[in-house]
């Protein structure tokens, strides 16, 4: 996959779409007792079917234009983009999905402008909104696919390993009763069997990483079993704000 990915980047394939890969909200996701108000997604449903059904054959093609300010407005953003892509610039690793920014904002520009049925040009408004859908997906390209991006392993076994703890802090802490001790002792063995990191060398790493920023400290208990401690203070506050 990773050598098909490169070979489709070395044509310029995949700069000409939009990238997106957003975090899951599993988990976040809640049910409220008034429905919600889909008028606006109607609306949206009934504009694409109106192009969906209309007849294309024989028609002519229209050609949208900018208004003379949305055009000096295109020209400033097309100036920034190019500027970022300098040696040292937030958008050198990803120059080609850069090179396609501006032309893509254009696009949805005519998107946007046809889809709500606007009427003489493109206006710099609706120039300025694509040019915001086109930066997010920029952003989602480099967060996917930049080297520069990409969180190393340890990193991401830290961040599991403490979202972990935190959850069994707030199930603990739920049971206590008032004024009672918020320190927790864990067998780490247990916390290996149970939690999100099952290699023995990187949930080493992680644990280590967790002692050396004195979130954790590891104790011997009965029969010279290892125990976590957790820092009071740092999950408390993990648990609360979570």
């Amino acid at each position: 996959m990773k050598k098909k990915i490169k070979q489709q980047r070395g044509l310029g394939l995949w700069a000409r779409f939009l990238h997106a890969w957003p975090t899951s909200t599993i988990g976040l996701r809640t049910a409220h007792r008034h429905e919600p108000d889909w008028r606006a997604l109607r609306m949206f449903h009934a504009r694409l079917r109106y192009y969906l059904n209309a007849q294309v054959a024989g028609v002519d093609r229209v050609v949208s234009e900018f208004t003379e300010d949305a055009k000096d407005k295109w020209r400033q953003r097309f100036n920034e983009v190019e500027a970022m892509m300098q040696p040292g610039g937030y958008l050198h690793d990803i120059s080609d999905a850069a090179s396609k920014l501006m032309e893509n904002a254009a696009r949805i520009a005519a998107l946007l402008h046809h889809l709500g049925e606007d009427e003489g040009n493109i206006t710099t408004d609706t120039l300025e909104r694509a040019y915001v859908i086109a930066w997010f997906h920029i952003t989602e390209f480099k967060r996917i696919h930049s080297a520069e991006c990409q969180i190393p392993q340890w990193v991401m076994d830290c961040q599991a390993l403490e979202r972990y703890l935190v959850r069994l802090c707030q199930e603990c802490w739920a049971y206590q009763a008032p004024g009672a001790s918020t320190c927790m002792s864990i067998p780490l063995n247990e916390v290996f069997r149970k939690g999100p990191v099952r290699d023995h060398g990187r949930f080493a790493i992680a644990i280590n990483q967790l002692v050396l920023h004195n979130k954790v400290t590891i104790t011997f208990g009965p029969n010279r079993k290892r125990m976590l401690n957790l820092m009071p203070l740092h999950f408390q506050a993990n648990a609360i704000a979570s």
